[in-house]
């Protein structure tokens, strides 16, 4: 198995009304190096389109806006 991870895009409130913020970096380290200890293998994926509201989530956001 091999886990790929992704830094959360914020795109304001979600459908339930909670706003969610990426995980700090020392904390999504950590969870990293869990996983690694327990034989898995994990990477950090590096985030793009964010620049351009085009990161995962985002484009649905923009759509609901306007």
């Amino acid at each position: 198995m091999h886990v790929n991870l992704l830094h959360y895009n914020p795109t304001g409130l979600s459908v339930s009304g909670a706003a969610y913020e990426p995980s700090p970096q020392p904390v999504a380290n950590a969870f990293i190096a869990e996983l690694r200890a327990n034989g898995i293998v994990a990477h950090i994926r590096r985030s793009r389109g964010g620049d351009i509201d085009a990161a995962c989530g985002q484009l649905r956001e923009r759509t609901q806006r306007e």
